[in-house]
């Protein structure tokens, strides 16, 4: 079920990944509570620490700020409070295919992680989404997930919207009010560096 209108997610909050035998958690910064400069517009991944765009736009929002749309609860995209801490990040994981951005756009968010994978290991995935509901906002999606990768990307060489992810939830969440759980385990079959969230699908794959 496809529609004219835009969709973004206020995505994650705790984001653990972890190797099952060790039990530590390989993400930096997972609840994106760590930061350089607080958000005054959007755009602005990169002011959390070690978070990146890793396609297109993604914004990040943290109750630090005090221009207007970027301190949670009230964000430019919705209305809505930070799964645990004061910040969250938000992304468009689909569009109006119509629009000047052409089909298939997506944003996508990255991290280094603090150790590359070990092959042939079991690790255990999980972080949170919600539904960011506000006027601007009218469709949900599913196929949100994340991928590891060799390499880093940014928001003019986006990671590609190839119909591949290591990890993604089919349900579409309607929910604007409880925060959603996407888990797992995935063993490595590289020694990745890197995590990608978003939702790598494309639109014809993508309800």
């Amino acid at each position: 079920m496809k529609t004219i209108l835009r969709f973004i997610v206020v995505l994650f909050i705790i984001c653990n990944f972890i190797l099952v035998c060790s039990a530590q958690n390989l993400v930096p910064n997972p609840s994106f509570e760590e930061y350089t400069n607080c958000p005054d517009a959007t755009n602005e991944m990169s002011y959390c620490t070690l978070w990146n765009s890793f396609g297109n736009s993604p914004d990040y929002y943290n109750m630090c700020s005090i221009v207007t749309g970027m301190p949670p609860p009230d964000v430019f995209f919705g209305f809505q409070y930070p799964h645990t801490g004061r910040a969250m990040a938000g992304l468009v994981t689909y569009r109006d295919p119509n629009k000047p951005d052409g089909p298939n756009y997506r944003e996508l968010i990255g991290v280094q992680l603090l150790y590359p994978l070990q092959l042939d290991k079991k690790y255990f995935i999980s972080f949170y989404i919600n539904f960011a509901y506000g006027p601007s906002v009218a469709v949900v999606s599913n196929k949100i997930g994340c991928r590891f990768s060799n390499q880093s990307y940014s928001t003019f060489n986006s990671a590609p919207i190839n119909n591949m992810a290591d990890l993604y939830s089919n349900m579409i969440i309607t929910d604007s009010s409880t925060w959603y759980k996407i888990s797992g385990t995935y063993i490595s079959d590289s020694a990745y560096s890197y995590l990608i969230i978003g939702n790598f699908f494309q639109d014809d794959l993508t309800d």
